[in-house]
């Protein structure tokens, strides 16, 4: 684990560090490392637990939770948000509802404490099942980059670990640990992947999961490398730019390499609507046919914006 921090530079002298600590064991043994990572790095540690309603043993988990605190003197917070509500009131899926109100109360409970880092329980295993469920749904690089050791200020300590090596450490130390009964529901998709398609992949290949670490760490250099040269080939395309309209020169877009074409159309798309949400591989490919193909003062509709072509520009709108 402190190989992974100094890696990726994830802690310095003196940081003061939220733990995500659900009470499984992937964050238990988190709060472990990090207990005993706090003289060298100078940690200020606090525990933040958010209860999901989800299941009928959540409460006794978020009691597990604040118990250990005061056994350890670490300060904790704990509050409970009903998830399913959430869900339905926003019409997302539950995973998805989960993660949004668990990174909102993390966030919100950070900067009101004037922490600067907030790290999570994510594991080797974890990339595994994102790689699986990113290639299931359609992905570009960016998204094979899979769960990053950093994003922000939150940090993955755990992001290199194989989860059997948690369990084993948290055995061998008599460490308790809550069992979560929904990660054995297989209607969620990652509950499916991770009871079916990480035992086969096992079978096939036993090192798997570092393969996937490895190629993570591949593909990220990989990734970053063509982003800037995306930005630097996007400065020298506009031609005007502003909160609701960007035109590119055409002729100097039709010279460049198709993986430089659609990254431009994403970077224009992703700087009018401000994320990337809602932008699929499609939209991209209907974009550029239009550039390559269209005629004069053709245009077509993407979500929320208007991409148009001109004789020498392509207008990109809201």
């Amino acid at each position: 684990v402190k190989e992974t921090i100094e890696k990726y530079k994830l802690l310095k002298k003196g940081d003061r560090v939220i733990i995500a600590l659900s009470g499984g064991p992937d964050s238990i043994f988190l709060l472990h490392c990090l207990l005993s990572l706090k003289p060298t790095y100078d940690l200020k540690l606090h525990i933040a637990h958010l209860n999901h309603s989800l299941r009928k043993e959540a409460d006794n988990d978020q009691q597990f939770v604040k118990n250990l605190a005061g056994s350890l003197d670490i300060p904790c917070n704990t509050t409970k948000v009903d998830v399913r509500l959430y869900a339905k009131e926003n019409k997302l899926g539950i995973e998805d509802a989960s993660r949004r109100v668990r990174y909102s109360f993390l966030k919100d409970l950070a900067n009101s404490l004037g922490m600067n880092k907030i790290a999570t329980g994510h594991t080797a295993n974890d990339q595994v099942e994102t790689l699986i469920l990113r290639i299931a749904r359609g992905t570009g690089l960016e998204g094979l980059t899979l769960i990053k050791p950093k994003t922000n200020n939150i940090i993955r300590p755990l992001i290199e670990i194989k989860r059997e090596n948690i369990i084993e450490f948290l055995e061998q130390n008599s460490i308790d640990y809550c069992i979560d009964a929904s990660n054995y529901e297989l209607e969620y998709m990652r509950n499916f992947v991770r009871a079916n398609i990480i035992p086969f992949l096992l079978e096939l290949n036993p090192n798997v999961i570092e393969q996937v670490v490895n190629t993570r760490e591949i593909l990220e250099k990989e990734d970053a490398f063509l982003e800037e040269q995306t930005k630097k080939f996007f400065r020298k395309t506009v031609k005007k730019q502003n909160s609701h309209k960007i035109i590119l020169d055409l002729s100097k877009f039709l010279s460049y390499d198709i993986s430089i074409k659609r990254r431009i159309i994403r970077k224009a798309i992703e700087l009018l609507k401000g994320d990337k949400k809602r932008i699929t591989f499609c939209h991209v490919k209907d974009a550029l046919s239009l550039i390559e193909k269209g005629t004069t003062g053709s245009s077509i509709d993407i979500p929320f914006l208007r991409v148009k072509k001109t004789r020498d520009t392509i207008c990109i709108e809201k």
